[in-house]
């Protein structure tokens, strides 16, 4: 019988608007995979708490805001020689406050803000595809309504 194993990781979708058009923060992780700040949870920790501490901790850098009113979230499993792993993983927006990027060495190799278009090349999975589209939509709701 399989193990499995579940955890939830938390992170934010980090951009900046510039002449009406967005630019987003993604991190080069050390494992070559292009993704946004994230990382799990610690015990007593909110999401919302688990997401800024991570973010602070990858980037060094601030937040104007962090949009706690939409979660995109994601699942995937998977397998390991012992468990399989399921994981949720729970992603918030978060308008950038500040440009200096002081990458964590131990995890990310390299960061780039860049528009939604390079952002769905860069990033390796589907499903997390699919959540940053849905960050899409909203932020151009938000920005219909003048946000």
């Amino acid at each position: 019988m399989t193990r499995i194993r579940k955890e939830t990781s938390c992170g934010v979708i980090p951009f900046r608007k510039i002449n009406d058009r967005y630019q987003f923060l993604l991190l080069h992780q050390n494992n070559g995979d292009w993704s946004f700040p994230k990382g799990h949870t610690e015990e007593g920790e909110s999401y919302e708490e688990t997401a800024m501490r991570e973010f602070i901790e990858e980037t060094g850098m601030s937040l104007k805001k962090l949009y706690t009113d939409t979660q995109f979230v994601f699942h995937f499993q998977k397998p390991y020689p012992d468990h399989v792993l399921e994981k949720d993983v729970i992603l918030f927006l978060g308008e950038l406050a500040d440009e200096s990027v002081s990458i964590q060495e131990e995890e990310i190799q390299d960061f780039c803000l860049c528009p939604a278009e390079e952002v769905l090349k860069k990033l390796p999975f589907e499903s997390t595809r699919v959540v940053f589209r849905e960050a899409l939509v909203f932020l151009e709701k938000m920005k219909e309504k003048g946000i």
